[in-house]
């Protein structure tokens, strides 16, 4: 939220630096317009039982104070149990769209309790490029036994694809095998069929036949 507010350019709403007695008579209209707006994003963010606390407060700033407050917490057990449910994913019998997604919420939300060094930039760098070798491996360790060819051949690849790279090589792999199995069906189809209509015919010859 206070991402999309930034890219907005209106982050002094919520840090109280935007105040309304900061502006003139004819500027509070626009004021509280933009204060408004900005009030309406956070409380379309939040879960609905939230809303009761929220939906009678003018004042931007509080609401997010009020929130930051309660929520803007670092909870041990919230991460172990993210970091476990990342640890044990696998794909099962889901899509490898649906097995990639499910595995990318949890590694935002755990991204979002991790605190990225600043103060050297080849630091930062390392940490983010190790952070995200971790990614891949994880969504390659969650792959059905049926990819193993396929997730030999990633591992071999110099360099290393992004994780993003290989789920979209991944994709293409699983359209081929849904191509090759409906293509399969579609024959084992047709072969039943002609056999059907073979035996109708010889039981129509034997039949007049015997007339």
């Amino acid at each position: 939220m206070r991402s999309s507010i930034l890219g907005r350019n209106k982050l002094g709403f919520i840090h109280g630096t935007c105040k309304r007695e900061n502006y003139g008579t004819n500027l509070v209209d626009l004021w509280e317009h933009c204060n408004a707006i900005v009030l309406s994003w956070l409380m379309n963010c939040v879960s609905p039982e939230l809303l009761s606390g929220m939906v009678y407060s003018s004042n931007t700033g509080a609401v997010w104070d009020d929130l930051k407050e309660r929520f803007d917490k670092v909870d041990c057990s919230r991460i172990f149990q993210i970091h476990k449910e990342i640890s044990t994913a696998s794909q099962g019998t889901s899509s490898i769209s649906t097995y990639f997604s499910r595995l990318r919420v949890l590694s935002e939300e755990f991204d979002s309790f991790a605190q990225i060094p600043r103060c050297d930039r080849a630091k930062s760098l390392e940490f983010v490029h190790f952070m995200e070798r971790q990614k891949h491996l994880q969504f390659l360790m969650g792959l059905n036994e049926s990819y193993e060819q396929a997730l030999s051949q990633l591992l071999m690849m110099v360099p290393v694809p992004s994780v993003n790279k290989a789920y979209s090589m991944l994709m293409e792999r699983e359209r081929q095998k849904t191509m090759a199995n409906a293509s399969a069906n579609l024959d084992a189809g047709e072969m039943a069929a002609l056999l059907t209509n073979r035996v109708g015919n010889q039981q129509k010859l034997k039949k007049n036949y015997n007339l």
